[in-house]
């Protein structure tokens, strides 16, 4: 098996294993989440009467480096909970973060591909 070939299936192996941790256990491995999906969950629940954010909340959109995730979890709250949403913008960030990399590395540094790992 070629070099290349090793590579592509040790990259998929630790991403499956990336997106089981996301995807298989309740609480996700990030220290200040929490306070992140707090916040998306009054963003997107805000209207709500029976959570009455509006009683302790102003609702004002942050314009920080999470507001692709607020952008991301506003638009998928019809479908999806504030959790799956969250699992699925995760998962999304990982695999797409190690692919770009994994493209970048062959283009500008051709034969290091296992940097990626």
């Amino acid at each position: 098996m070629s070099n290349a070939g090793r590579h592509f299936i040790a990259v998929s192996v630790i991403l499956v294993e990336v997106l089981a941790c996301l995807w298989l256990f309740p609480y996700l491995p990030m220290t200040d989440l929490p306070e992140h999906m707090l916040a998306a969950q009054v963003l997107t629940h805000y209207d709500s009467p029976e959570a009455q954010y509006e009683n302790f909340y102003t609702r004002r959109f942050p314009w920080n480096p999470y507001s692709s995730y607020f952008l991301f979890v506003l638009a998928l709250n019809p479908i999806l909970s504030v959790a799956n949403a969250t699992r699925l913008y995760l998962s999304l960030t990982m695999v797409l973060t190690v692919i770009a990399l994994w493209y970048w590395i062959r283009i500008h540094a051709p034969g290091r591909e296992a940097q990626v790992i």
